[in-house]
């Protein structure tokens, strides 16, 4: 198979290409939120506001803390900040998938690593708020 620019699997390049394409999209598009998002959102206010675990309120009872914590890192919760961060988390996880495919010298086929690389949940989880 064909390397491209810093021996870089030419799939992965394009998955990248789509994936910034559709990020853009999403950003002028202005919808970052499901309907699940605010809970994520109110829990993690709550988190801020009150401490961890201060109450059972039915808000942080029914949502797992870890996301919420997630976006306390956000301290303005600011839908940019939050989708800029998971961003670079799913660029990163490409650069591992492609090192680890490196290391163990598996031999992938354009069509196969696409289909690995282009999950639709990767795509998703990463433009959106929430779980």
């Amino acid at each position: 198979m064909k390397k491209a620019i810093n021996n870089i699997p030419l799939a992965l390049l394009l998955i990248f290409a789509f994936y910034v394409l559709l990020l853009l999209l999403r950003i002028s598009n202005g919808n970052f939120y499901l309907v699940d998002s605010l809970e994520y959102l109110e829990a993690a206010k709550h988190f801020l506001n009150h401490g961890f675990f201060t109450d059972l309120s039915p808000i942080v009872s029914k949502r797992l803390f870890v996301y919420p914590l997630f976006l306390l890192l956000s301290i303005t919760f600011n839908p940019y900040v939050i989708l800029l961060f998971q961003a670079v988390l799913l660029y990163f996880s490409f650069f591992i998938f492609y090192k680890i495919i490196e290391h163990h010298k598996v031999k992938l086929n354009f069509i196969a690593t696409s289909f690995i690389i282009a999950t639709p949940s990767l795509f998703i989880y990463s433009q959106l708020v929430m779980s």
